[in-house]
């Protein structure tokens, strides 16, 4: 399958899809060409909002499984760094994911991939 595959079985609702649950930590950020005084007044949809997959029962310490880019108007400031999200997809280098974390729903807006670096679950 491909990532596009993917996304059109996420879109349709297809209810086989595989799920689990893991951790999630999330990340904003306006480009290095921005000033401070541009980022206080930049709108959430001019960001990138860059997230972090990590197994369920990770530690504190522990590096993301799968990281990847969502729509930048998602309100992710209200979820908990290193909350559970159930997750349905494939969470595997170059496939698709739909996320539920309460009332937040979102889907991997580029293929997922194996971060070189990530954050540590537990960083600040």
């Amino acid at each position: 399958m491909s990532f596009e595959a993917d996304l059109a079985a996420i879109e349709a609702g297809i209810d086989d899809l595989p799920a689990e649950t893991m951790r999630l930590r999330y990340k904003r950020s306006w480009g290095l060409d921005k000033s401070l005084a541009e980022m206080a007044m930049a709108r959430h949809e001019d960001s990138d909002l860059h997230v972090y997959l990590y197994e369920s029962p990770a530690a504190v310490g522990d590096r993301p499984k799968v990281d990847f880019f969502v729509d930048p108007s998602v309100p992710l400031e209200e979820v908990a760094q290193g909350s559970i999200c159930a997750v349905r997809g494939w969470p595997a280098v170059g496939r698709a994911v739909e996320l539920v974390v309460g009332a937040v729903r979102l889907r991997s807006a580029t293929p997922l991939r194996q971060p070189l670096r990530g954050p540590r679950l537990g960083d600040a």
